[in-house]
């Protein structure tokens, strides 16, 4: 990392203060060199070339050599890649006609399947970025992601009109008229796509990802997972989660069939994999809660070759007779959904799987509490560079400069999570700095390592723990036709943890409460574990 002595004096001292990368002889940008180095020598695939190919031209590829082919199908009908493309060209020059073109964006709310697909690449055609949303998220939250994405258009399948109550320009899927021959339009370095995520601090806050960095995800994906036109994948992830990128444009790329599953399926372990086996899907993604339902229940996938997951801790893995191979993913939206991956090995009592090793053309670092690079064995923040890194948050300049501090020229995010690196150079993820950990009696305790010795007790299928204003909860998925009390669970997993982790109230529920992104949600848990405690309370003040 290169960079004259008065521009490093400078950097410092604009950096100083801020939780972020010092600059000096003896901090990160030194030690990032050396763990670059290490992770290479490892066998990590070289950074590969900034040039990239965007999505679409693969696409009006397959378009062009294989039109009858199918590209999605589902609920909301089949499409092939000659018809997809004709429908995102006529579209886009609607957009176009609308004064629609560089450097705007264009917010989709549109049903899964062909409606989404066709207005994302309709306006990437017309030069913009698309915002996605999920039409099933709530109408004020709807509105306020319209209002902070600050947009020049608004697409909407004919049956999602009605939601959109906008005074900007909203057009509907339905009336851009089949074309051909439009122009492509010049991307780099145009924003691809701008996904709105509240993170931890509940505010809605727009992630502007770049085409190349889209581009360096989906070539990695279709590389490491072997996509090609024989493989049909099964699109479960919401439509406003960044992880639903990595179904869609690798599989279109691939020249692959996109499966769609229905809103009221893809968030069920159960139905997910009925859905792959009646579809012959090869390839299955699931968000982290719905993938453990499939391993926890032992759900049989015939045809299925890959099962693959992210988006939280992945705290179960496969069974020896598990016919298919399990794939785990860690990564910020901030890059680019993936940053690194890991095959998960067969069996019980292995430990949470790692989050792996970075993908082809990201970059990885550990900093310790000093802002120093930390030893091999120690807990970290994980800090990414490369390819893969957003051009920063929307309209937030001040909030951009602190999560992507420049350091000896280059960019890096801080993402606030915490990771361990083995002998092996493999991650392995130990929580976030703000509010996955926690203190009690001073004792570090972090909810992963609970809900993961919970999950190790035969008698539970899913967990979820959480911290209330009345101490530690957990809820519990008991299997079927399983006895699960609060003595049993604290008996089962005394040997496991500290005192100080045992969950002080344990309630039972036939699912763990998930976010329209397949995540589990912690603040509906928060609220049962409550109700359970007040109707103890309740009880007892009866009795006396």
């Amino acid at each position: 990392m290169g960079g004259r002595t008065g521009e490093r004096g400078s950097a410092e001292g604009q950096l100083r203060g801020r939780t972020v990368l010092p600059v000096r002889s003896t901090g990160i940008s030194r030690a990032v060199r050396r763990r670059v180095v290490r992770l290479r020598r490892a066998g990590r695939p070289e950074v590969i070339s900034a040039e990239f190919e965007p999505v679409w031209s693969r696409i009006a590829a397959w378009a062009r050599d294989r039109p009858d082919s199918l590209a999605v199908c589902g609920d909301g009908g089949d499409v092939t890649y000659g018809e997809l493309w004709s429908r995102a060209q006529g579209l886009a020059r609607l957009l176009g006609e609308h004064g629609v073109g560089a450097d705007d964006r264009v917010v989709l709310v549109c049903s899964r399947g062909v409606e989404f697909v066709v207005a994302a690449l309709a306006t990437w055609l017309a030069g913009s970025a698309y915002v996605p949303l999920d039409p099933a998220m709530p109408a004020r939250r709807l509105e306020t992601i319209v209002d902070e994405a600050r947009t020049s258009a608004v697409l909407a399948s004919p049956e999602h009109l009605a939601t959109v109550r906008r005074r900007e320009l909203v057009i509907s899927t339905a009336d851009g008229s089949p074309g051909e021959d439009l122009s492509p339009p010049t991307l780099q370095p145009q924003p691809a796509y701008v996904v709105f995520t509240s993170g931890t601090t509940g505010t809605p806050k727009g992630v502007v990802v770049p085409h190349s960095g889209l581009s360096n995800l989906v070539r990695w994906s279709v590389a490491r997972h072997g996509l090609d036109e024989n493989d049909r994948v099964l699109h479960t992830f919401g439509l406003g989660f960044d992880g639903a990128m990595l179904e869609l444009w690798p599989t279109l790329w691939a020249g692959a069939t996109l499966v769609t599953c229905s809103d009221l399926c893809r968030v069920v372990g159960d139905f997910v994999a009925e859905e792959a086996v009646a579809n012959s899907c090869t390839v299955v993604w699931a968000a982290t809660a719905i993938a453990e339902q499939v391993l926890s229940k032992g759900l049989d996938l015939p045809g299925v070759r890959l099962l693959l997951t992210g988006g939280d801790a992945l705290k179960v893995r496969p069974s020896e007779s598990a016919g298919y191979q399990v794939i785990n993913h860690y990564g910020p939206t901030e890059a680019t959904v993936v940053t690194t991956s890991h095959v998960v090995e067969p069996g019980s009592g292995l430990g949470p799987p790692p989050i792996g090793t970075p993908i082809t053309g990201v970059e990885i670092a550990l900093c310790g509490p000093d802002d120093l690079a930390v030893h091999d064995g120690e807990v970290g923040e994980i800090l990414i560079g490369g390819h893969g890194l957003a051009l920063g948050y929307l309209g937030d300049a001040a909030r951009t400069a602190e999560a992507f501090p420049t350091v000896g020229g280059r960019r890096w995010y801080r993402s606030g999570d915490l990771a361990v690196r083995d002998a092996d150079g493999v991650l392995h993820f130990r929580g976030r700095k703000d509010n996955e950990q926690l203190k009690l009696n001073g004792q570090r305790i972090e909810l992963g390592e609970i809900e993961a010795a919970l999950l190790e007790l035969p008698q539970v299928m899913a967990a979820c723990a959480v911290m209330t204003e009345a101490g530690l909860g957990a809820l519990v998925v008991p299997r079927s036709e399983q006895q699960v009390d609060e003595r049993s669970v604290r008996g089962g997993i005394k040997d496991r943890l500290p005192w100080a982790a045992y969950p002080k109230w344990v309630v039972t529920a036939r699912a763990v409460p998930l976010t329209p992104n397949g995540k589990a949600d912690r603040a509906a848990v928060v609220q049962l574990v409550l109700a359970r405690r007040t109707t103890i309370l309740e009880r007892v003040r009866h009795h006396d």
